[in-house]
């Protein structure tokens, strides 16, 4: 769909706000001036966004002031391509440093040009080519888990990054490998086998991934987060409320449970929102009629878990603010 096309589902007051906010991110992947994720944080200050939490007016906010950049970009642009045009009609073909300068400059935007380098440095340390599902350290662990574990049947499917601490993590968002047999898992150190059961909850089977999650919601590694919060934004019920279940105490300030995993959400705040869009779409799509929305009042069905557990995500990020 065209910008345009997004722009005006975000600024529809009568869509859902989680869809509204979608159609708000599809404007800035078409238009970021800053870069998208720099462009989204400019919005959101000028919009009064708190906790990364935005209102159907704030998102209407930020669409009508991306749309009127944009207007101003394409004024700009079309002024000039018309100067170049002169000049070629004129015989002068090349492009001047000059030229090229003041288009690069965006002498068009109204937003402070202070912010404008952010675009190249908003990540320090962008997730480097040769990033894996485990920390750097843990490398050699991570070979003899692959080594442990039955040849896949088809590649792995797609992948995201996430930060920890101070390394990246590119998990799998699918993978195809059969479960190992017990004697090769008995093989592994403690360690190892944790690691197993982390990459086995990105399985295609659901059964399979549910499996592998019940041993890693009483670990205390910061690695583990990851992969458990990931499963928060998938479509299995059954597989939400065991973790709602099994971090009961993500809650309790000072666990341990709402540290790791509060800083895991602190340090991931974009990634935990679209968790919780995944949340909203999936309930929506299929839940809708079996759970409540948040919060639940009086409603006699209960609440969908995904909801309380992102509420919990974010509870736990703002004890790090």
């Amino acid at each position: 769909m065209t910008f345009m096309t997004h722009a005006r589902k975000a600024s529809d007051p009568t869509q859902p706000v989680g869809v509204q906010f979608v159609a708000l991110r599809s404007c800035v992947e078409h238009f970021s001036p800053f870069g998208f994720t720099a462009t989204l944080d400019h919005l959101a200050g000028r919009a009064g966004v708190r906790r990364g939490r935005w209102t159907s007016e704030q998102i209407a906010m930020a669409v009508d002031e991306l749309v009127r950049e944009r207007q101003q970009r394409d004024a700009y642009l079309a002024t000039w391509d018309e100067r170049r045009r002169a000049l070629k009609r004129a015989g002068r073909r090349d492009v001047t440093p000059d030229e090229r300068r003041d288009r690069e400059a965006m002498p068009w935007l109204t937003w402070p040009k202070d912010k404008v380098p952010a675009r190249r440095v908003w990540r320090p340390t962008p997730p480097p080519d040769d990033a894996f599902p485990f920390r750097p350290a843990q490398q050699r662990d991570y070979q003899r888990v692959r080594a442990a574990m039955p040849a896949a049947w088809l590649d792995w499917k797609g992948s995201f990054d996430v930060r920890l601490y101070d390394d990246w993590l590119r998990i799998p968002t699918r993978i195809y490998n059969p479960p190992p047999e017990p004697a090769r898992l008995a093989r592994l150190s403690t360690q190892q086998a944790i690691m197993l059961h982390c990459l086995y909850t990105r399985h295609h089977d659901g059964h399979i991934r549910q499996d592998h999650l019940r041993h890693l919601l009483d670990v205390d590694e910061p690695w583990v987060a990851p992969y458990v919060v990931a499963l928060i934004g998938e479509y299995v019920v059954e597989i939400v409320t065991d973790i709602s279940d099994g971090l009961a105490a993500i809650d309790t300030p000072g666990s341990w449970q709402r540290r790791r995993y509060g800083r895991f959400a602190s340090d991931n705040r974009t990634y935990v929102e679209l968790v919780r869009q995944r949340v909203w779409s999936y309930w929506r799509e299929y839940y809708v009629g079996q759970f409540s929305r948040p919060p639940g009042g009086a409603s006699p069905r209960p609440e969908y878990p995904g909801f309380s557990l992102v509420r919990a995500l974010e509870a736990a990020a703002a004890d790090r603010t």
